[in-house]
């Protein structure tokens, strides 16, 4: 099936990874690949798509010095990246998925806690609620075990979280080591998008479908990740 982003195949050259892996494992694996083929007549131009612009940014917060991303790259484009995480990664480790069909949703499920990648993206804003709409505690929220209660939390790992709050410290000024580096950030802001889920006690909703939206592309909402990210990404 073609695709609309498709077409930039014709000018240029993708670069595969395994999208369930630890981001950081995959931004090394760009960046010796950016060191080994380098152009002979410049620096590369770099655009990267959802999960792809965080491995982006990765890979420049693992260059030696400030300076060695811009040797290496003249332009980074980032398009819908979830700079502050997406709800959408809540989903399938809360719900699972019916990508598989219907009988395979706790399947999923099981699956999707193994992902390190999946919880590297998990929202890095408070996302639980009171059912009067208030943020819950830190101790509560989808980066602690806490935010995992009862039967929620079951096979969930500590160190997939703890994966996730490093990977978000590492990321947190997306264009901090891109020194010489034209960049440009492009996000959506016309498709709803969730960006909380009420929780009840030890309680949260039988599926996705209750969660709080906002404007964004349907998974990166617009204004969480323009508040998250300052002014670097407001200008």
């Amino acid at each position: 099936m073609r695709l609309p982003y498709d077409r930039m195949l014709s000018f240029s050259d993708g670069w595969p990874y395994d999208w369930r892996g630890d981001i950081r494992y995959n931004a090394g694996l760009l960046l010796d690949h950016l060191r080994a083929n380098k152009p002979a007549d410049g620096r590369w131009n770099l655009i990267g798509h959802s999960q792809g612009g965080l491995v982006i940014v990765a890979a420049s917060a693992l260059t030696a010095s400030l300076a060695e991303f811009g040797q290496l790259v003249a332009r980074v484009i980032l398009v819908g990246a979830p700079l502050a995480g997406t709800m959408k990664a809540t989903e399938v480790i809360l719900w699972g998925s019916d990508n598989l069909g219907e009988p395979n949703v706790n399947a999923a499920r099981g699956m999707s806690r193994t992902w390190p990648a999946l919880h590297q993206m998990l929202p890095s804003w408070a996302a639980v609620v009171d059912p009067d709409g208030n943020p819950l505690p830190a101790d509560r929220q989808l980066l602690s075990l806490g935010g995992w209660p009862g039967a929620w939390g079951v096979r969930l790992q500590p160190d997939m979280l703890q994966r996730a709050v490093d990977f978000q410290d590492m990321v947190h000024g997306p264009f901090s080591r891109m020194a010489g580096v034209a960049t440009m950030a492009v996000l959506g802001n016309r498709q709803m998008s969730p960006v909380t889920v009420t929780r009840t006690g030890d309680q949260y909703p039988a599926d996705g479908k209750s969660m709080a939206n906002q404007k964004g592309d349907s998974l990166v909402p617009y204004r969480r990740t323009i508040d998250w990210g300052g002014a670097a990404v407001r200008e």
